[in-house]
Protein backbone atom coordinates (compact mmCIF):
# COMPACT_ATOMS: atom_id res chain seq x y z
CA UNK A 1 0.00 0.00 0.00
CA UNK A 2 3.00 2.31 0.94
CA UNK A 3 3.89 2.06 -3.31
CA UNK A 4 0.37 2.29 -4.18
CA UNK A 5 -0.33 5.40 -2.43
CA UNK A 6 2.66 7.95 -4.19
CA UNK A 7 1.71 6.39 -7.68
CA UNK A 8 -2.16 7.47 -7.08
CA UNK A 9 -1.23 11.13 -6.25
CA UNK A 10 1.17 11.15 -8.91
CA UNK A 11 -1.93 10.00 -11.25
CA UNK A 12 -4.21 12.31 -9.68
CA UNK A 13 -1.80 15.36 -10.02
CA UNK A 14 -0.90 14.89 -13.65
CA UNK A 15 -4.73 13.70 -14.16
CA UNK A 16 -5.70 17.57 -12.74
CA UNK A 17 -3.18 19.05 -14.62
CA UNK A 18 -3.94 17.72 -17.88
CA UNK A 19 -7.38 18.91 -17.69
CA UNK A 20 -6.69 22.15 -16.70
CA UNK A 21 -4.14 22.74 -19.05
CA UNK A 22 -6.41 20.97 -22.01
CA UNK A 23 -8.98 23.56 -20.73
CA UNK A 24 -6.76 26.44 -22.47
CA UNK A 25 -6.98 24.38 -25.99
CA UNK A 26 -10.38 22.53 -26.02
CA UNK A 27 -13.53 22.71 -23.78
CA UNK A 28 -13.73 20.22 -21.66
CA UNK A 29 -17.46 18.94 -22.78
CA UNK A 30 -20.90 19.94 -22.23
CA UNK A 31 -20.34 17.84 -18.99
CA UNK A 32 -18.80 21.18 -17.05
CA UNK A 33 -19.61 19.46 -13.89
CA UNK A 34 -16.80 17.12 -13.22
CA UNK A 35 -14.90 17.42 -10.21
CA UNK A 36 -11.71 15.62 -8.50
CA UNK A 37 -14.92 14.65 -5.89
CA UNK A 38 -16.56 14.01 -8.72
CA UNK A 39 -14.39 11.03 -10.12
CA UNK A 40 -14.07 9.21 -6.99
CA UNK A 41 -17.42 7.48 -8.26
CA UNK A 42 -18.51 6.34 -11.49
CA UNK A 43 -20.54 8.79 -13.63
CA UNK A 44 -23.40 9.10 -15.76
CA UNK A 45 -22.19 7.32 -18.97
CA UNK A 46 -22.54 3.92 -20.10
CA UNK A 47 -19.23 2.44 -21.41
CA UNK A 48 -17.34 0.19 -24.10
CA UNK A 49 -13.93 -0.91 -24.24
CA UNK A 50 -11.76 -2.06 -27.41
CA UNK A 51 -8.73 -3.89 -27.38
CA UNK A 52 -5.85 -2.69 -29.45
CA UNK A 53 -3.16 -4.60 -30.83
CA UNK A 54 -0.07 -3.84 -29.59
CA UNK A 55 2.79 -1.84 -31.08
CA UNK A 56 6.30 -1.29 -31.19
CA UNK A 57 6.13 1.44 -28.25
CA UNK A 58 3.55 -0.50 -25.95
CA UNK A 59 2.56 -4.47 -25.16
CA UNK A 60 -1.15 -4.08 -24.94
CA UNK A 61 -3.82 -1.18 -25.00
CA UNK A 62 -7.46 -0.82 -23.84
CA UNK A 63 -9.81 2.39 -24.86
CA UNK A 64 -12.45 2.47 -22.78
CA UNK A 65 -15.07 5.33 -24.03
CA UNK A 66 -18.65 6.91 -23.32
CA UNK A 67 -21.18 5.42 -25.78
CA UNK A 68 -23.87 7.83 -24.32
CA UNK A 69 -21.60 10.98 -24.14
CA UNK A 70 -21.82 14.59 -26.37
CA UNK A 71 -19.24 14.33 -29.13
CA UNK A 72 -16.97 15.38 -29.10
CA UNK A 73 -15.03 13.95 -26.07
CA UNK A 74 -11.45 14.24 -24.62
CA UNK A 75 -8.71 11.57 -24.93
CA UNK A 76 -6.35 10.60 -22.06
CA UNK A 77 -3.89 8.33 -22.62
CA UNK A 78 -2.35 6.66 -19.19
CA UNK A 79 0.55 4.48 -18.39
CA UNK A 80 1.17 2.26 -15.63
CA UNK A 81 4.17 2.90 -12.56
CA UNK A 82 6.62 1.70 -13.02
CA UNK A 83 7.09 -2.00 -12.10
CA UNK A 84 3.07 -2.04 -12.80
CA UNK A 85 0.65 -3.44 -15.85
CA UNK A 86 -1.99 -2.62 -17.19
CA UNK A 87 -4.17 -4.18 -14.72
CA UNK A 88 -3.42 -1.83 -12.27
CA UNK A 89 -4.44 0.99 -14.07
CA UNK A 90 -7.63 -0.07 -16.04
CA UNK A 91 -10.30 1.14 -13.11
CA UNK A 92 -9.16 4.52 -14.08
CA UNK A 93 -10.09 3.51 -17.85
CA UNK A 94 -13.47 3.01 -16.89
CA UNK A 95 -14.04 5.45 -14.18
CA UNK A 96 -13.13 8.52 -16.76
CA UNK A 97 -14.99 6.95 -19.72
CA UNK A 98 -18.13 6.84 -17.42
CA UNK A 99 -17.74 10.52 -17.03
CA UNK A 100 -17.36 11.22 -20.74
CA UNK A 101 -13.83 10.95 -21.48
CA UNK A 102 -11.98 7.98 -23.95
CA UNK A 103 -9.54 6.79 -21.90
CA UNK A 104 -6.28 4.34 -23.52
CA UNK A 105 -4.48 2.54 -20.95
CA UNK A 106 -1.78 0.39 -21.69
CA UNK A 107 1.04 -2.36 -20.94
CA UNK A 108 4.57 -0.90 -21.30
CA UNK A 109 6.94 -3.51 -23.29
CA UNK A 110 8.97 -3.62 -19.51
CA UNK A 111 7.75 -3.31 -16.36
CA UNK A 112 11.32 -1.62 -15.95
CA UNK A 113 11.08 1.21 -19.11
CA UNK A 114 12.24 4.02 -18.31
CA UNK A 115 10.02 7.44 -18.32
CA UNK A 116 11.29 8.65 -21.52
CA UNK A 117 10.77 5.08 -23.12
CA UNK A 118 7.26 5.63 -21.73
CA UNK A 119 6.53 9.22 -22.65
CA UNK A 120 7.34 8.08 -26.45
CA UNK A 121 4.33 5.19 -25.70
CA UNK A 122 1.95 7.52 -24.71
CA UNK A 123 2.41 9.49 -27.69
CA UNK A 124 2.20 6.54 -29.81
CA UNK A 125 -1.19 5.43 -28.24
CA UNK A 126 -2.70 9.34 -28.68
CA UNK A 127 -2.22 8.39 -32.35
CA UNK A 128 -3.71 4.87 -32.00
CA UNK A 129 -6.88 6.55 -30.71
CA UNK A 130 -6.91 8.82 -33.47
CA UNK A 131 -7.13 6.24 -35.83
CA UNK A 132 -9.10 4.13 -33.67
CA UNK A 133 -11.70 6.94 -33.86
CA UNK A 134 -11.23 7.21 -38.10
CA UNK A 135 -11.64 3.50 -38.21
CA UNK A 136 -13.73 1.77 -36.24
CA UNK A 137 -18.03 2.77 -36.17
CA UNK A 138 -17.74 3.58 -31.98
CA UNK A 139 -19.34 6.81 -32.56
CA UNK A 140 -16.97 8.25 -30.27
CA UNK A 141 -14.81 10.98 -31.12
CA UNK A 142 -11.22 11.14 -29.63
CA UNK A 143 -9.61 14.21 -30.04
CA UNK A 144 -6.20 14.63 -28.80
CA UNK A 145 -6.03 17.51 -26.40
CA UNK A 146 -2.31 18.19 -26.15
CA UNK A 147 -0.25 19.72 -28.98
CA UNK A 148 2.73 17.53 -29.91
CA UNK A 149 4.38 17.78 -33.07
Amino acid sequence: MKRVLPAITAVLILLISCVSYAAEFVPLAANSSVTVASLSVDGPYEIRSILTPSTAEYRAATIYFPIDADLPVGGVAISPGYTQSQRNINWWGSRLASHGFAVLTLDTNEPFDRPETRAVALIAALDIMKTENRRRPTGVSFPVIFPYP
